[in-house]
């Protein structure tokens, strides 16, 4: 069951996802005049899926039509999708989606997907902030700011099963581009709760086509020594300090 989901939005389609739809889907065939024939001959595709995370998937075109088949039984276990849920896509251009899933009971908005907002630049070592103080506190020597202006640079990580077991956390793609540059090994994580004084420090791990907060996630989302993270929290980050070889995120969790 696809189309488009009105006339007027040419760049959306919808899906219901299916049996036939677990392992691969297949881009509604009245969506092709929307793909250029560059872009149809990739071989690969970017989802932008709940939180803001993204999913690489092959893309294999045949007489049956174009699918995106490797990577995207990934995209759904780790987003928690099911059957009959309903998916709407977006298309922003070289094969690159966004998706909102809406649940089958009532039309229901799962957690939607959340792009990195694009702002002024933070203030780089020896640079004061123009940005209100707000509330101010100190963790290990760290300034944290709870001002939520539009110069913030912040992201959102919905917390998914195999996050926890693997002891990871995706960093969205337009984030990564802009601040997580290859120099970068660590990141430094803080409270947004002043009365929290602990500090986590995440390794970096770099993938061929995925960044991610790895060695260190496990103290940071355990019950123990972490913020005690549960499948479905939303992990809301905010990055506050930005020097060449430190960024220091601030964290808000929004348990589910």
């Amino acid at each position: 069951m696809e189309n488009f989901v009105n006339p007027d939005r040419k760049r959306h389609f919808y899906k219901v996802l299916l049996k036939e739809d677990e392992t691969r889907m297949r881009i509604p065939e009245t969506f092709y005049p929307r793909i250029s024939r560059e872009a149809q001959s990739s071989e690969w595709a970017l989802v932008q899926g709940l939180g803001g995370a993204h999913w690489v998937t092959k893309v294999n075109k045949t007489q049956d039509g174009i699918y995106l088949e490797e990577g995207w039984e990934v995209f759904l276990q780790e987003n928690g999708l099911q059957m009959y849920d309903y998916l709407v896509f977006r298309y922003h251009g070289c094969m690159q989606f966004s998706v909102k899933v809406f649940t089958i009971s009532g039309g229901i908005p799962q957690k939607e997907c959340l792009a990195p907002v694009r702002a002024s630049p933070l203030p780089e070592e020896g640079e004061e902030s123009d940005e209100d103080d707000g509330d101010v506190a100190r963790a290990n020597g760290i300034v944290r700011r709870f001002a939520s202006r539009p110069g913030s640079r912040f992201f959102n990580v919905t917390v998914q099963p195999s996050y926890l077991k693997c002891n990871y956390l995706p960093i969205p793609w337009g984030v990564r581009r802009e601040h997580f540059h290859d120099g970068l090994k660590k990141v430094t994580i803080v409270n947004s709760d002043a009365s929290d004084t602990r500090a986590w420090r995440i390794k970096i791990l770099r993938l061929q086509k995925d960044i991610r907060l790895s060695r260190g996630v496990a103290d940071f989302a355990n019950k123990k020594n972490g913020l005690n993270l549960k499948v479905g929290d939303v992990c809301h980050f905010k990055i506050v300090k930005k020097r060449s070889h430190q960024l220091v995120l601030q964290v808000q969790v929004f348990h589910d």
